[in-house]
């Protein structure tokens, strides 16, 4: 896809945390890395870091977000866990400028998608035009936002040129 016409986050390197809670002293129970991202596309994945009770899922490949975050959500939770609104539930530590153009168009776009067969709508943001974030492995820099992985999209490498 051409990036033309499209407003699109930039980063250089993709980490999602999977909290146990939302609150901001929820402790992350593992972080991934996205290592292949492209506008909608977040494809192979790898467990960056965890909890101590879980290190042995560190370093795991998958080959998307989505097949980590459902095969981690049955390992940490039982099979009979049900399925992981990861695009919801997985967030990044963001590290940005935050301008008011930030707060005005995050998550502001719907798209409908289609996960385990069923069609549901899932927020994304259309209108952060050429933004860039730096998205950390922890949340040890002060001033960083949690931001679902959602209304990071359409994610982009920041050498993609900037569209028009």
């Amino acid at each position: 896809a051409s990036a033309h016409g499209w407003h699109m986050v930039k980063t250089r390197r993709v980490f999602l945390h999977l909290r146990s809670g939302s609150l901001p002293s929820s402790p992350t129970l593992l972080v991934l890395e996205v290592r292949s991202f492209d506008f909608f596309r977040l494809g192979l994945t790898e467990v960056h870091s965890t909890a101590p009770g879980i290190a042995h899922l560190k370093g795991r490949q998958y080959q998307s977000l989505g097949q980590a975050a459902q095969e981690l959500q049955a390992e940490l939770f039982g099979r009979d866990s049900g399925y992981c609104d990861y695009m919801r539930e997985y967030v990044a530590y963001c590290i940005s400028s935050f301008s008011g153009a930030w707060d005005a168009h995050l998550g502001k776009g719907t798209r409908n998608v289609v996960l385990h067969g069923e069609r549901f709508e899932s927020s994304f943001s259309p209108g952060l035009l050429n933004t860039y974030v730096e998205l950390a492995p922890d949340s040890l820099v002060p001033g960083g936002r949690w931001v679902a992985a959602g209304d990071l999209l359409p994610l982009v490498q920041v050498s993609v040129p900037d569209a028009s």
